[in-house]
């Protein structure tokens, strides 16, 4: 049952992937797909994958997230985790820390679910050009980063590609 629930939320995520206006100049969710592939420099781990929702608030400086991820190498619990970031920094270059998100999660292992305050000035500069951040998440295994997705410019679509291979993989 919870194998068909996951199916039915990666195919609706699919569905849906790139930029959603979520109401409001000020509130984006983005609908991304992490990979060792996209890190700088790209890492070895050729399995790891993270997809999910991320959605900024730059009125009330919430920033909420729902990702899974699966096949991240050497990661056998959550304290295997070490960060999930907002990274300033367009594709192909790395950049400082500008939100924790932290490895915390209201789900079970597996995911990534929670929400955090965020200063609104500096969550107005991500809405204003998404394409200069990246989120990314760290392991022990890789502690630069395992994964990696740079934020879509809203009016483009995120591939979906990585949410049907989570699908596809979820049903092994």
């Amino acid at each position: 049952m919870n194998r068909l629930l996951m199916i039915a939320a990666c195919a609706g995520f699919a569905a849906s992937a790139g930029v959603a206006h979520a109401g409001g100049d000020n509130v984006e969710t983005f609908f991304l797909t992490m990979t060792g592939a996209q890190e700088v420099p790209p890492t070895t781990d050729p399995d790891g994958i993270a997809t999910g929702s991320l959605t900024i608030n730059a009125t009330t400086g919430v920033v909420s997230w729902d990702f899974m991820f699966m096949d991240l190498e050497n990661v056998m619990e959550a304290s295997d985790l070490t960060g999930f970031h907002i990274h300033f920094g367009q594709a192909g270059t790395n950049g400082p820390v500008i939100v924790d998100l932290g490895t915390d999660t209201s789900g079970a292992f597996g995911t990534l679910i929670d929400s955090t305050m965020a200063n609104t000035e500096l969550l107005s500069m991500i809405l204003g050009d998404p394409s200069f951040y990246y989120i990314n998440l760290h392991t022990k295994e890789f502690l630069d980063g395992a994964v990696r997705a740079q934020i879509p410019t809203p009016g483009t679509a995120a591939p979906i590609i990585g949410a049907m291979l989570l699908m596809a993989r979820r049903r092994r």
